[in-house]
């Protein structure tokens, strides 16, 4: 309901929406509202009207899946890439590590990092590519479900490596809305 609200859902419409409507919309957001029946692997929405939006582990669990078929095929060296997330299947052909380049949030020609690395998932995370601009704020993508309101310019982004997309994807949407502080408790 949230990424709807602010327009980042299908039918883009980005726009500030009131007070009272992001209150509204927060009463259909939160775990408390779902039922999980681990025996049976089932997930039950409590309130009509609320929605599961999958967005923060989609495109992990995506390339985990596609690693698993890699791997039934012996596959030994490859990158499965999905936007910010990627997994790296054992290293380059030529026994080599792969070279990572962490894109600056700010400038999207520059590279403010390169990570030498090998069979790791990474995720970077942030706010610094669907966004828009209103009255000199920023409003990403990425929205607190505590307070319904979308990140502004801080963290501008967060890099994971962990040993599956999944969970770096999680990881690190959580640790860039938790906030520089909170989010770095989260990792620790």
């Amino acid at each position: 309901p949230l990424i709807n609200l602010w327009g980042f859902g299908k039918e883009r419409d980005l726009k500030i929406p009131s007070g009272d409507k992001i209150k509204e919309a927060l009463s259909f957001v939160g775990s408390d509202k779902m039922e999980l029946n681990e025996k049976n692997q089932t997930l039950f929405l409590k309130k009509d009207g609320m929605q599961l939006d999958l967005g923060g582990i989609a495109k992990g669990f995506s390339i985990d899946e596609a690693v698993k078929v890699l791997k039934k095929y012996n596959v030994t060296s490859g990158i499965v890439k999905g936007g910010g997330e990627m997994r790296l299947v054992g290293e380059r052909p030529d026994n080599k590590p792969w070279v990572i380049g962490i894109r600056s949030p700010i400038d999207r020609n520059a590279v403010i990092a390169k990570l030498y690395l090998k069979d790791v998932s990474v995720a970077t995370s942030g706010g610094y590519e669907n966004f828009f601009l209103k009255d000199g704020r920023r409003y990403s993508h990425l929205i607190d479900p505590r307070t319904g309101i979308p990140l502004g310019d801080t963290p501008m982004s967060v890099t994971i490596l962990a040993s599956n997309s999944t969970d770096c994807d999680a990881i690190a949407t959580a640790a860039c809305v938790l906030g520089k502080d909170e989010g770095m408790r989260f990792i620790d």
